[in-house]
């Protein structure tokens, strides 16, 4: 069998493993195609889905159809046209409520794709709790599913080996510090990616991505993802 490969990771989505493309979410969660040798946006998806994996002319994302259900889906590269969707996956029941975390990862293998999931949940009341209180709303719950990338089938990963691992560049030290209005950076090769949110007048907000020269810091290209009400955007946990 072939040695499993994560996904390079990128600010709020992935890369490609030649580094040609990278796939990430924009403030309202739809998944942005970018050229990283000009910053160009190449496509958005038209609902909300999060990246999980690149494998040159394709890209593997995950969407919620409803809080407790979750599809797999194969996009072309190029222009996001969909190529294979999996049936809806159930989550477990609670996954609608207040205060869960969902984390989700994909590793490819041979022609396949693993797809690993989590959920947290913890209290989010007001008051200080009662130890009794935090333990009852304490939950926890993960999965796996295998799908081939051929032909969409889905077949279920044993319990054992459905926690979600870091990836490899995650375990090592993370780039240098950003600036105040940098919301998450990654350093690929040569370039360091950034992903900022610039305040404008009105009182709007534009996400942008940046490129820069890792030795000078010279800056390459900027690109906007989108333009919105000023609320500086979470990073997704991935």
């Amino acid at each position: 069998m072939t040695p499993s490969s994560s996904a390079q990771r990128f600010p709020r989505g992935v890369a490609d493993p030649s580094t040609e493309r990278a796939f990430l979410r924009d403030r309202a969660g739809r998944l942005v195609a970018i050229d990283l040798s000009s910053g160009r946006t190449l496509w958005r998806s038209p609902i909300p889905m999060e990246p999980l994996l690149a494998r040159h002319d394709r890209v593997v994302a995950a969407r919620r159809t409803r809080p407790t259900a979750l599809e797999i889906v194969v996009l072309a590269a190029a222009d996001g046209r969909e190529m294979i969707a999996s049936p809806p996956i159930a989550l477990s029941p609670w996954a609608q409520d207040d205060g869960t975390t969902f984390t989700v990862k994909a590793d490819a293998i041979d022609g396949t794709v693993v797809v690993r999931w989590t959920l947290d949940a913890r209290y989010r009341g007001g008051a200080a709790p009662s130890a009794a209180i935090l333990e009852q709303a304490r939950k926890h719950s993960s999965g796996a599913v295998q799908m081939d990338l051929r032909t969409g089938a889905i077949s279920e990963v044993r319990a054992e080996a459905s926690a979600p691992s870091l990836d490899a560049d995650e375990q090592q030290a993370g780039p240098t510090p950003a600036g105040p209005d940098v919301v998450e950076a990654r350093e690929i090769g040569e370039r360091r990616f950034e992903l900022a949110a610039r305040a404008r007048d009105g009182g709007t907000v534009q996400l942008v991505l940046r490129a820069a020269d890792r030795q000078s810091g010279r800056i390459l290209w900027e690109s906007v993802i989108d333009e919105g009400p000023l609320q500086r955007p979470r990073p997704l946990r991935q």
